[in-house]
């Protein structure tokens, strides 16, 4: 019986992930870019930033050569497979919109809106990140 349960609840808890695709970590193997969502309800606390309180998500690289600083979600909006996304980065100088897609393979694809102002530190300098990227969701 313990088993069947087990089970049971299993099924249950896989099921209403599945429901929410916007939710839970996503990764960029090749830029090193992690971002965390939940696009149903504000219950993400960024690392560094809770006297912000509660927000929808943020994204960050491994290191200021993979992205520079820190991007929070201000805004969102939830259409079938896609997602809009409006960051703001950790000191509020710049802004981008992004579109979050659903692939069919189960990966998404992340593209900037407009001007890319997302930027990674090469030695001195700042460059903009990929306008297009690649993630997989790795964890809830």
């Amino acid at each position: 019986m313990r088993v069947f349960t087990t089970l049971l609840l299993l099924l249950i808890s896989h099921s209403i992930n599945a429901q929410q695709p916007f939710k839970g970590k996503f990764y960029s193997k090749s830029n090193h870019i992690t971002l965390v969502l939940d696009l149903y309800e504000s219950s993400i606390e960024v690392p560094g930033y809770s006297f912000l309180g509660k927000m929808n998500g943020y994204m960050k690289g491994n290191s200021s050569g993979d992205l520079y600083g820190v991007w929070l979600i201000v805004t969102h909006k939830v259409q079938a497979n896609k997602a809009t996304l409006r960051f703001v980065n950790d000191i509020g100088a710049d802004t981008q919109e992004v579109e979050f897609t659903i692939n069919s393979d189960g990966t998404y694809s992340y593209k900037a809106i407009g001007k890319n102002f997302i930027k990674k530190a090469i030695g001195r300098r700042l460059e903009s990140i990929p306008a297009l990227l690649k993630f997989e969701l790795i964890g809830d």
